[in-house]
């Protein structure tokens, strides 16, 4: 298992540390995935949530640095809006950050 620390860096764990690791994450996924379908439900009766999925993890690695982005895996980024508006002008954001990496 590695820990990823940016677009080209990363520490590697010992298959030891790393089973343990995923044990450890797996029963705490368990235990949440129960409760965050309904928190999720409840956000989103009162504002916009837009998730994006990102072509590469250096995107990723850029957009997250805009302080209301959430990342949710290597290359998946969610946001909260007030409204759609919202959403669609931060996309255009994103979209000119893009070219940062291009």
């Amino acid at each position: 298992m590695k820990t990823a620390h940016g677009y080209s860096s990363g520490i590697t764990e010992t298959p030891v540390s790393a089973c343990e690791a995923i044990q450890r994450a797996a029963r705490e996924a368990m235990a949440a995935a129960a409760g965050a379908e309904h928190a999720h439900r409840r956000a989103s009766l009162s504002e916009h949530r837009c998730e994006l999925r990102v072509q590469i993890t250096a995107f990723a690695d850029l957009f997250c640095q805009w302080p209301t982005l959430e990342r949710l895996d290597a290359v998946t980024l969610a946001f909260d809006a007030p409204s759609v508006e919202h959403v669609v002008r931060t996309l255009n954001c994103l979209s000119a950050m893009s070219f940062m990496l291009r």
